[in-house]
């Protein structure tokens, strides 16, 4: 939904560099899905061994972390005048 609003804004607001951002938003949000069904199938019906819960968890974390920095280069970018 954000990156169909950075679509609409781009025009009125006279930055055309909000079409290529949307594109940024859209990545992420299917990023964040994946991750999210990641997380939901390696969970699977039973609690996991802590071994195997410990590995998923560190996976996932890396994940999360790289997905926060992409988001917040994403924010530099639409506070940039273009």
């Amino acid at each position: 939904m954000y990156a169909e609003f950075l679509e609409e804004a781009a025009g009125p607001l006279g930055r055309p560099g909000l079409t290529t951002l949307a594109g940024s938003y859209r990545e992420l949000a299917t990023a964040w899905t994946t991750l999210a069904e990641t997380a939901r199938d390696a969970a699977g019906p039973q609690p996991l061994d802590p071994d195997t819960l410990t590995a998923l968890l560190a996976g996932l974390r890396g994940q999360v972390l790289d997905l926060a920095e992409a988001e917040r280069q994403a924010a530099t970018e639409l506070k940039e005048p273009r």
